[in-house]
């Protein structure tokens, strides 16, 4: 599921490296790199969305089977060997808190004051990538050797068009 998104992420910074290349030949044009960096945020969201889809349905078909499977059967044993190396996985990976706490206790400040809950291993692998990528978009290709105010307004840009795409990817999400 990941790979995907690195292979994307890669792809993304290799032509942003080679149009970094090209525009020492040729004025950058700011518009367009912008949109670039939205295009490939947009594709990173839609991998993701592609990917947890995927895993749903997959999951989805094997409680079908395992349904179909334990109908007409009186002893029901086909699942009665757990996969090793999926429990594994779930049990260091996806559902493995972050912390020497579980992952759904309440993170306190105070008594008085919640901040919400801690994410998973998984949850806050994918969180530290996506904010990575949001920096990496933001700085790649800019020209710092230019005087401050040009600097600030391609930064300012692509903030804004990055704040709008993540905007559009979470709205995606909440549905």
């Amino acid at each position: 599921m990941s790979s995907s998104i690195q292979l994307t992420a890669i792809a993304a910074m290799l032509k942003m490296v080679s149009a970094q290349a090209a525009a020492k030949e040729a004025p950058v044009n700011a518009e367009g790199l912008n949109q670039d960096f939205y295009n490939y945020l947009l594709i990173i969201c839609g991998a993701l969305v592609v990917a947890l889809v995927i895993w749903r349905v997959w999951l989805e078909s094997v409680k079908y089977v395992r349904m179909l499977t334990c109908l007409n059967n009186k002893t029901q044993r086909y699942f009665a060997l757990p996969s090793q190396g999926y429990a594994s996985f779930k049990k260091h990976f996806l559902y493995a808190p972050i912390f020497s706490k579980r992952h759904n206790r309440e993170f306190q400040l105070s008594a008085a004051i919640n901040v919400g809950t801690l994410p998973t291993r998984f949850q806050l692998l994918f969180l530290m990538s996506y904010f990575g990528t949001n920096i990496a978009f933001c700085i790649v290709s800019v020209d710092w050797h230019e005087d401050f105010v040009t600097v600030a307004k391609q930064v300012r840009n692509r903030a804004g068009v990055l704040a709008v795409a993540n905007m559009v990817c979470s709205s995606f999400h909440s549905c």
